[in-house]
């Protein structure tokens, strides 16, 4: 995670709520009339339970970092490695639950496939709702599959209540599949479940509604904006076998191979016995992306919880395989073979895709170009009290406020605007504007090559300047005596 953070340090505009959030908390403490999203409050309000968490565990390593002499963006390094560090340890827990109830070998093997692939050690330490939620949810996993039921509740109520309403599409099957098997009882689950939901919405309209000055409680909002008026098609579309041809695909990456596996038991019959263990924990998260499906919006963040709980599954084949390489045979060397090759294969893809973000993200670099340029070695703005504008595409693909620099730097993200004389710069998709001249322009991803492993970039930002107008000086005759030039 710590590479991915490195490479690829920008966030894009998903991100953008709760790392505003995290940054106004740190830098504006209790002057809430300075925070961001009371002028960009976005489509729908989001909590602030989870930016209070990250600034609480970063404040004083920030406050160092101010204290000596860092910019903000050494910040933004803390806030993202504190969300790693908190996705690491629920990773770990749910570690430490697989090797009680699978195997100590069947726990090292998850942290392996998740090492391997891509989104999910990419997206762990990134501000979305969905990587707080799957924190919450990883360690609802680790109490869930040892049939704990009443933190397993608790966890996934909060996480449900506070971060992603769209997962009581996962608790539902889950708690169904409980009541079947007799795992749970009905009453101690439903007391459970109540006593968590409430104390969630009590402590999500309690803290939100002090930060958004309006009672609210957030994701209840969400839920009837993306669910029942079926507003978040509006972002696009995709068809109904998406996540299973395309999204799943792409984040299991070869290691998906390894799930048949996990399913079933060694061989009697060639792995012809489904594993009775795997497959009651299994279903709910199947039932969680088949239900999923039916919603026209799709990302594949959406269901981050089902790879998070693939990867489980992954990591019990893995774990089944190498068992097997201590009984020698020609079968079992083909096992082997193919697991390794879905691994180092993963691990390649893995490798490419970050090199691929790493170019994604323009507007991060068009303002941090611009500082680099526009500065001087003391640290001084080549001009005056500069202000810069930044378009919403700019925006949107990188930049954010721990990107700011002193005091002495101006800046607005202002949409509508339609006389830009008071700026000094714009980073904008247009090339060129009236009253500017052209200063920089800034690369971004147009798109990847597959077949080639090659990535196209095109200019997609420009930095305007704000062109000087030359005044005429009129023509005079120096005496010989002057002393000073008054010019």
């Amino acid at each position: 995670m710590m590479i991915h953070i490195l490479v690829a340090p920008y966030t894009k505009v998903e991100e953008s709520f709760n790392l505003q959030a995290t940054h106004d908390i740190l830098f504006h403490g209790l002057d809430l009339d300075h925070y961001d999203h009371h002028e960009f409050p976005g489509v729908v309000p989001r909590t602030f339970l989870g930016p209070i968490v990250l600034s609480a565990i970063s404040a004083p390593f920030s406050f160092l970092s101010v204290l000596a002499g860092f910019d903000k963006i050494v910040s933004l390094y803390i806030v993202r490695t504190t969300l790693a560090m908190i996705s690491l340890f629920a990773l770990y827990r749910l570690r430490k639950s697989v090797e009680k109830v699978f195997g100590a070998d069947a726990g090292a093997a998850l942290m392996l496939v998740t090492c391997c692939q891509f989104h999910l050690p990419f997206y762990m330490s990134r501000t979305l709702p969905n990587t707080l939620a799957l924190a919450v949810v990883n360690i609802g996993y680790s109490y869930w599959i040892m049939d704990r039921w009443k933190p397993t509740l608790f966890c996934f109520s909060f996480a449900t209540v506070a971060f992603r309403c769209d997962l009581a599409v996962l608790v539902a099957p889950m708690i169904l599949m409980g009541l079947l098997t007799g795992r749970l009882n009905f009453f101690n689950g439903l007391k459970w479940g109540l006593l968590s939901t409430m104390f969630a919405i009590v402590l999500s309209v309690g803290v939100d509604s002090l930060f958004w000055r309006r009672w609210l409680w957030p994701e209840g909002e969400v839920f009837w904006f993306n669910t029942v008026l079926n507003r978040s098609s509006e972002w696009g579309t995709f068809p109904f076998h998406w996540y299973v041809t395309s999204a799943l695909p792409r984040a299991l990456l070869a290691t998906a191979v390894l799930i048949p596996f996990g399913i079933f038991l060694p061989p009697r019959d060639l792995f012809a016995m489904m594993d009775r263990r795997v497959m009651l924990r299994v279903l709910p998260v199947l039932l969680f992306v088949c239900l999923y499906s039916f919603l026209p919006h799709k990302e594949l963040r959406f269901i981050f919880p089902a790879i998070s709980f693939f990867n489980v599954i992954a990591a019990v084949g893995l774990a089944k395989i190498v068992r097997q390489t201590l009984k020698s045979s020609l079968l079992n060397t083909v096992f082997m073979t193919v697991a390794a090759l879905s691994l180092l294969v993963s691990i390649f893809f893995s490798f490419f895709s970050l090199y691929v973000s790493h170019h994604n993200y323009p507007g991060a670099l068009a303002l941090q170009r611009l500082h680099f340029v526009e500065t001087y070695p003391n640290g001084q703005p080549v001009e005056e009290s500069p202000i810069v504008h930044m378009s919403p595409a700019a925006c949107m693909t990188g930049i954010s406020r721990f990107l700011e620099r002193s005091s002495q730097w101006h800046y607005s993200k202002a949409e509508n605007i339609t006389d830009f004389s008071g700026f000094t710069y714009l980073i904008t998709d247009k090339p060129k504007m009236d009253g500017f001249a052209h200063f920089d322009s800034i690369k971004g991803l147009k798109g990847v090559r597959y077949s080639r492993l090659k990535i196209d970039m095109e200019e997609q930002l420009f930095i305007l300047k704000r062109r000087v107008k030359k005044v005429s000086r009129p023509t005079c005759q120096w005496k010989s005596d002057t002393k000073k030039n008054p010019f």
